[in-house]
Formats: C-alpha cells, structure tokens, sequence
C-alpha cells in the first residue's frame, strides 16, 4: 500500500482493474507469508514442547522427544521423535548462531 501512495500519479492511471487486484493479492499473499514466519516459536513447559511453524501446531510431551540438534550450516533446529519422526523448529534459526544454541542448551536440559 505505502509504495502505491508513493507511485507518481501518472504511473497510477496505467494500472487497469485486474493489474491492481493482481498487486493485492500479491501484497495479501506476501503478509500471509511473513506473518507465518514471524509466529514460529517453542514453548518449553513442565509436560513438553509446543513447536509453531508458520500454521502448524504441534505439541510433544516430553516422553516422545528423544533430542534436539542444529548442526552447523543447518537452516534451523530439528527434533527427534520416538516414533522415528522428525520436527523442524524454525524459532531456532542456525542463523541466530549463540542465541539459538542457547535455546537447544535449554531444551537439552529438559530432556
């Protein structure tokens, strides 16, 4: 919205109907994605973990998690499950590098 204000009005008047719906949709489809990203999170308490990425909800009671590891390079961290399943935790960046080790340490404690 900020850089249709922006366009000169000129630039504005070319735009038909459909190329200015198309322009919406793309800005809705483009704040549905950063809104997913910017929910990621972990919440460790005392029954387990609840992972968030993006849309999806996922709680593990301690029980069913048998580690977690960021291995350098990795995009995020990952959970191994009893059943033999894995689980991406995007809150834990490997990008984020001491600050996202800190929280492996963290939930490695509770483990």
């Amino acid at each position: 919205m900020a850089l249709w204000v922006l366009l000169p009005e000129s630039v504005q008047e070319d735009f038909d109907l459909f190329q200015k719906g198309t322009a919406i949709l793309m800005g809705i489809g483009i704040a549905a994605v950063f809104y997913a990203l910017i929910r990621s999170r972990v919440d460790v308490t005392e029954r387990g973990l609840t992972v968030i990425n993006g849309y999806k909800r996922r709680d593990f009671e301690w029980a069913q998690v048998i580690s977690i590891k960021l291995p350098r390079g990795a995009p995020w961290a990952t959970l191994d499950l009893a059943d033999g399943s894995t689980c991406s935790v995007m809150a834990l960046q490997g990008s984020d590098g001491p600050r996202a080790m800190e929280g492996v340490r963290f939930i490695r404690k509770r483990l």
